[in-house]
């Protein structure tokens, strides 16, 4: 079974409204979208690339893929896939467009069955929190910022609300351990540690030490890791520290297959797992939220969203 036929696309999405991260505010998704042909089936998959979340930036990850698809046509898709799931680890944005879309080809049956309904996670920052109306039905994630009293002071606000779901709240990296160190005694001090689901990746990815000093440091106060969270490895490297939830994404984890064998590992070692990426589009979030549907692994309500920030088609 060969590859009969590889192009690629860049497409611009722009946002309903700024979509505010630690890091960045995004005012439209970049969809670079690979489309192959075996067997005469058409099959598709994205990436949207995220600089500061990973460290490719969109030229980086175009250009990649633009080489690969002058090489790749002719070749074993078998073989094209065990190639691309060995850079996983350190290219995981460059190849797992690769990876999900041979994936989809194989399971594209299975990914036209009915999926349930599915409930999806609200995002927002402490800059917009006065603009949203909160329902207590819903769940909800704050973005957090490196103004550690103004998310606090929002925390506050919202424990008025009876949740059906504690809040989750998002670092994405932003502090150093000091930093880290005062919004959790932050917590603490105003009783929020019970209103919170966990905090997610509250420093860099690769900084084990900060997040082991954490997890033993603040037992009371759950983390959740995204970024870190790669490999299988980094899984059982959570898991020995006492991580309590982990975040995975199509994006990072590589293929469909990575996506479902990790999503069973963290069950299997006793690790609650979130799904899905809110900065994509409906390509690639629809997989991640046939998963979800399809599969009872998955923690409270599908970070799968991107598609809904978007205003319009691609252009």
């Amino acid at each position: 079974m060969t590859l009969q036929e590889a192009t690629l696309e860049k497409l611009i999405y722009p946002l309903k409204k700024p979509y505010v991260l630690s890091f960045v505010t995004l005012t439209e998704f970049i969809s670079i979208q690979l489309s192959l042909k075996i067997e005469g089936k058409k099959v598709q998959a994205e990436v949207v690339p995220l600089f500061g979340y990973n460290d490719f930036k969109p030229d980086d990850i175009y250009n990649f893929l633009e080489h690969w698809c002058s090489q790749a046509v002719g070749k074993s898709v078998i073989y094209l896939r065990e190639e691309a799931a060995k850079l996983i680890q350190e290219k995981g944005f460059l190849v797992s467009p690769i990876l999900t879309a041979i994936d989809v080809f194989f399971m594209r049956n299975a990914l036209k069955s009915p999926m349930r309904s599915v409930e999806f996670i609200t995002p927002f920052s402490s800059k917009d929190y006065a603009d949203i109306s909160f329902d207590k039905n819903r769940e909800y994630k704050l973005k957090l910022s490196n103004v550690i009293e103004q998310d606090i002071h929002v925390l506050k606000h919202l424990t008025a609300i009876q949740f059906r779901s504690p809040i989750r709240t998002d670092a994405n990296q932003i502090y150093t351990l000091d930093t880290a160190i005062d919004f959790f005694e932050a917590i603490i001090e105003n009783k929020l540690e019970n209103k919170i689901a966990y905090v997610e990746q509250p420093v860099a990815a690769q900084d084990w030490k900060s997040i082991t000093y954490l997890r033993k440091n603040y037992p009371q106060i759950s983390i959740m890791l995204d970024e870190s969270i790669v490999s299988d490895q980094d899984i059982y490297r959570a898991k020995s520290i006492g991580i309590n939830f982990i975040k995975l994404k199509l994006f990072k984890q590589g293929g469909i297959k990575e996506l479902i064998q990790q999503a069973q590992l963290c069950k299997l070692l006793g690790i609650n797992v979130v799904l899905g990426n809110g900065v994509a589009t409906k390509l690639s979030n629809q997989i991640e939220n046939h998963v979800f549907s399809s599969i009872p692994l998955f923690y409270g309500a599908s970070e799968a969203n991107g598609f809904l920030k978007l205003k319009e088609d691609g252009r």
